[in-house]
């Protein structure tokens, strides 16, 4: 019995969403309908086409309530919180019009979502541009919130950003590059200093900022970079080992024959070698050190045979 009761008021409602509505009477008809299907009543059969269908001549009202669309249906549902409040009546009309559908939250006035016959979807706006357009409904909400994985693919497929400038492609893009294989940031077509690679992500690991190609380094830099504080940690040893008792220290004739053999100081790059391989600000800075310790050294030693040569040359004065 219930089935019954239940199936003869899903047809009831179904006849009264057929055609269009007239105002003030959602529940009325002006058109003619039918219903192509079947409904069954303790069986196995149920309805397999719901058909809502008008005949129209010229072009129909574009944005207006479903009174005015040419072919709808409303949904309305009283609801209340608590039995001691009146009840609450929320329309919500599903309309087409022209070549697309709207539905529309009639309680506020508000679309809330469009489909075109291109297979645009709009959310917020009656006019989508892209597959999917969602429209900001205020500044102050979030406009989308996807939990879980999302995935971004398809070739080239780019995450935009910042139309408001009038750039059509938005000023800034990321993307999974297959060529490159890393994560670009990249400015797209149109926008201001358009080009590829600001930064990039290789898919090892690696970060470049102006190329995609950080050449093994874990951080590579294609220009001129700049830092308030520079912080290098060695896992080499500081160059203290100068100042310890056997420490070789290298004569100054045997300094003097290598400069002029290889034309750089000993344990220091080559101009060649630096052109070629660059060098590490760590290990330099601790070749410079020792450097420095070892002339501090130099400088004790001459100290040392200057005084000696003044105390003989006292001696001799004495005499």
């Amino acid at each position: 019995m219930k089935k019954a009761i239940l199936i003869m008021g899903l047809a009831i409602i179904a006849q009264a969403g057929y055609s269009q509505f007239v105002p003030g009477a959602p529940h009325s008809l002006n058109d003619d309908a039918w219903l192509t299907g079947s409904f069954g009543i303790g069986t196995d059969a149920m309805p397999r086409k719901l058909n809502i269908y008008k005949s129209v001549t010229g072009v129909p009202v574009v944005g207006a309530p479903i009174e005015s669309y040419t072919t709808g249906l409303r949904i309305t549902h009283n609801y209340r919180l608590l039995s001691s409040q009146p009840y609450v009546e929320y329309k919500w009309d599903l309309g087409t019009t022209n070549n697309r559908m709207d539905l529309t939250f009639m309680n506020t006035n508000t679309r809330i979502m469009t489909w075109k016959s291109d297979g645009k979807v709009g959310i917020a706006t009656a006019a989508p541009d892209a597959t999917l357009h969602i429209k900001d409904f205020n500044g102050v909400k979030l406009d989308a919130h996807i939990e879980g994985f999302t995935l971004l693919d398809g070739n080239e497929a780019s995450l935009l950003l910042g139309r408001q400038t009038g750039a059509p492609y938005g000023e800034w893009g990321i993307e999974y590059n297959n060529w490159s294989k890393g994560l670009n940031f990249w400015k797209p077509s149109g926008s201001n200093n358009f080009g590829n690679y600001f930064l990039f992500i290789a898919d090892n690991g690696n970060v470049s900022i102006g190329t995609d190609d950080a050449q093994g380094y874990k951080l590579a830099v294609k220009g001129d970079m700049i830092a308030e504080r520079v912080v290098v940690k060695l896992h080499a040893d500081w160059p203290d080992f100068v100042f310890a008792e056997k420490y070789g220290l290298m004569e100054l004739e045997e300094v003097a024959d290598f400069i002029e053999a290889n034309h750089h100081l000993p344990n220091i790059p080559s101009a060649q070698e630096v052109e070629q391989g660059g060098i590490d600000l760590g290990q330099m800075d601790a070749a410079l050190l020792q450097k420095i310790e070892e002339l501090t050294l130099y400088v004790i030693q001459l100290k040392e045979e200057n005084k000696k040569q003044q105390e003989v040359i006292d001696e001799l004065l004495k005499k």
